[in-house]
């Protein structure tokens, strides 16, 4: 970032807000900054940009199988939608629960804890009130920890 911002003749902080697509920036500057990080092939480490903000950027889609065309069509669904609102492009994460409860028990927790979505999407499928209550509690407690 620090060589695109010394080309584009603007500082690091104003390279980042590029690259955030942050509003606060005029569309002369940004198409400056963007031109530069496209001559010297710039991709950001997303790894560190979702460690710092506290969110994946993915959305687990949790199906009983992932084969049939109608589960196709429903994530080509989500896919198309991700592509027109410019959110969570690539980031739909498909599991399979093979219509086992104690699978799809363990997928959830393990999406939950192992923060792997910002959101989960369940098809077909219902969870155990206990799981549903560790959500609750989970995304209560998340909150309270970014205030």
């Amino acid at each position: 970032m620090q060589d695109i911002a010394k080309k584009a003749g603007v500082t690091k902080a104003t390279v980042s807000m590029v690259v955030n697509n942050d509003h606060r920036i005029t569309e002369a500057t940004r198409q400056k900054v963007l031109k530069v990080v496209k001559e010297l092939r710039y991709y950001p480490n997303e790894s560190a940009r979702k460690l710092a903000s506290g969110k994946t950027e993915a959305i687990a889609f949790v199906g009983p199988r992932l084969g049939s065309p109608f589960i196709a069509s429903i994530l080509e669904a989500f896919e198309n939608k991700t592509y027109e609102t410019r959110r969570y492009i690539n980031g739909i994460h498909p599991y399979s629960t093979r219509n086992e409860v104690n699978t799809r028990e363990d997928i959830l927790r393990k999406i939950l804890y192992g923060r792997k979505a910002d959101a989960v999407v369940l098809l077909d499928q219902v969870p155990s009130a206990e799981l549903v209550e560790e959500y609750g509690k989970k995304k209560h407690s998340d909150c309270l920890d970014r205030m």
